[in-house]
């Protein structure tokens, strides 16, 4: 799993969509690694309060600014410290980057509901079928136990 942002970062170096001037691999610099892996270990975990919330539908949205967020990041930091990393122009690397973040987020909370289970099934998921404010641990009208005289 670790190796995987690797090998997108690596492949998009190598196909020409940008590369990293301070270093003469094939990666980034070493020390970026640490820094992507606890970034998306929290996308991991928004993603899987969105889920657990909203459904597909907010996942689909949450992914689409993961994508469009991300990407414009890239190219600010390319635009103001141009030692660290740079960008060929194009809609093509525009795509390649949004990809990268929408596809990575996305395989991060993949291996995130492998190891902890589907976000639906936890007991704070969101439930449409009570009332908004009701947990599901809290009592309902109809869950609230009567006594009888």
């Amino acid at each position: 799993m670790p190796k995987l942002p690797s090998l997108g970062i690596s492949l998009a170096q190598t196909w020409g969509f940008w590369h990293y001037p301070s270093v003469d691999q094939r990666y980034g610099p070493v020390l970026m690694y640490p820094v992507i892996l606890l970034m998306w270990a929290g996308y991991s975990l928004i993603g899987w309060r969105v889920m657990r919330r909203f459904g597909w539908r907010g996942e689909t949205v949450f992914l689409a600014v993961v994508a469009v967020f991300g990407t414009l990041r890239d190219f600010v930091i390319a635009w103001q410290m141009p030692g660290v990393i740079a960008l060929s122009p194009g809609i093509a690397t525009v795509l390649v980057d949004s990809v990268l973040w929408s596809g990575l987020t996305a395989l991060a909370q993949g291996v995130m509901t492998l190891v902890a289970g589907p976000a639906t099934a936890d007991r704070l998921a969101h439930r449409r079928w009570l009332p908004n404010g009701v947990n599901s641990s809290q009592p309902t009208a109809d869950k609230v136990p009567t006594r009888e005289r």
